[in-house]
């Protein structure tokens, strides 16, 4: 299983090293373009802001990078003649799309340390309270939880949409039966989120943790604000077992429907 898996990340590195080097160059296209405007306009905060941006934009990283590499499967239909599981195909989708992710994410953590002590003077790393490398990690940290929660989201949509086909009635109303879907999940899920039994149950466990690194100070014409959370906040030990579980079954329900295509 181990050798089928390392054969699998093989392939599906080979087959998306087109879209590494693409990531790296809206990467790198987005420093240009910063340090022109930086220069343009003598402010250094924007070449802050473009980096910290740039961050933030990589809890896009894995969700896409997993929807372009399961189109190419959808296209090439290599998936149908593999004589592996779904779950270990797509945990292999997962695993490449995590390896790039892991480079394009240091790439741009060094790509930030490089602009700070090139524009050392800019204002922007004072508005963040706290260490500054202590917050970016644990950003980039937070940014990585959410990114894959997404990508295992895209998963199963891509999976439910695709099983669609095979039955006669919803095939052509896939896209409908999908959005509808996604409505009536959404509903759930912010019904369930906000009822006091979720409440209650989500209280069990609960720890406390430094905020400030979600913590922003501006200051305008002599006038001050903050922007984020408190100085801490809790986390909730329960309410991260439940999103742990609702990954794990979302992917295995994921690889199901794709199995079930298969054999259609």
């Amino acid at each position: 299983m181990i050798q089928a898996y390392k054969g699998l990340l093989t392939k599906d590195i080979k087959v998306m090293k087109n879209y590494y080097f693409l990531g790296m160059g809206l990467i790198l296209l987005a420093v240009v373009g910063g340090g022109l405007l930086t220069k343009y306009f003598k402010e250094p905060n924007i070449m802050a802001a473009v980096m910290l941006m740039v961050l933030f934009a990589h809890i896009m990283y894995i969700p896409l990078f997993i929807l372009a590499s399961l189109n190419i499967e959808a296209k090439t239909q290599t998936w149908l003649h593999n004589p592996n599981s779904a779950a270990l195909l797509l945990l292999s989708k997962l695993g490449s799309a995590l390896v790039a992710y892991l480079f394009s994410i240091c790439f741009t953590l060094l790509l930030a340390a490089a602009v700070y002590f090139l524009y050392p003077s800019a204002e922007f790393y004072t508005l963040i309270q706290g260490s500054l490398l202590t917050n970016t990690l644990y950003m980039s940290i937070a940014i990585t939880f959410v990114t894959i929660y997404f990508a295992v989201w895209i998963l199963f949509y891509w999976s439910f949409f695709h099983s669609l086909k095979n039955v006669s009635v919803a095939g052509a109303l896939r896209w409908p039966i999908l959005i509808l879907f996604w409505i009536i999940q959404t509903i759930a899920g912010n019904y369930i989120t906000s009822s006091k039994w979720f409440e209650k149950i989500i209280s069990i466990g609960v720890i406390e943790a430094d905020a400030k690194w979600l913590s922003i100070d501006l200051e305008v014409n002599q006038s001050s604000a903050s922007i984020g959370m408190n100085p801490t906040v809790e986390i909730s030990l329960v309410h991260g077992l439940i999103y742990t579980l609702l990954v794990i079954f979302l992917f295995y329900l994921s690889a199901w429907l794709i199995e079930k295509k298969v054999e259609v």
